[in-house]
């Protein structure tokens, strides 16, 4: 959990006088599996928001924590994939004939 508080003042020669009183929290954790030799690893984090408390109380962790723990172990279970040259296709899924 990582937490940061900060404290603002701004006064101004016109007489303006504003304090802020600042929270920002963020939530996490991380599941490890090893499998036949394998290791691997996933992570499931909170956004950094200004909230408090309520962002960490509706972030379900407990129901996560069981998606992230499989994720991990079928990760360390996935196959090991070729060390060589791969073709590598981004697009917006218009094919080329869409520009022609």
């Amino acid at each position: 959990m990582w937490a940061c508080r900060d404290r603002k003042l701004l006064v101004s020669m016109e007489g303006a006088h504003l304090s802020f009183d600042l929270m920002a929290v963020q939530g996490g954790f991380q599941a490890m599996a090893l499998s036949n030799g394998r290791f691997a690893s996933r992570d499931f984090n909170t956004p950094h928001l200004r909230t408090g408390y309520e962002l960490l109380a509706s972030a379900n962790f407990l129901k996560e924590a069981s998606r992230v723990a499989t994720q991990a172990l079928e990760k360390a279970n996935a196959p090991v994939v070729d060390a060589r040259a791969y073709d590598l296709v981004l697009g917006s899924g218009t094919s080329c004939s869409d520009y022609s």
